[in-house]
């Protein structure tokens, strides 16, 4: 199932998401997978 990495992608992209005022919730289903749900505040008319 792809190729093994340095296992940052995932550390940085939740830095990210809490520079930004959001969180991120994880849940894992064993032998299916996991889902990622990222919360973030809308800004503006348009979200932007």
């Amino acid at each position: 199932m792809g190729t093994a990495g340095s296992g940052l992608g995932l550390s940085i992209t939740n830095n990210i998401i809490i520079a930004h005022g959001g969180t991120m919730d994880v849940k894992n289903l064993p032998g299916k997978g996991s889902t990622f749900t990222i919360y973030v505040e809308k800004h503006g008319q348009d979200g932007f």
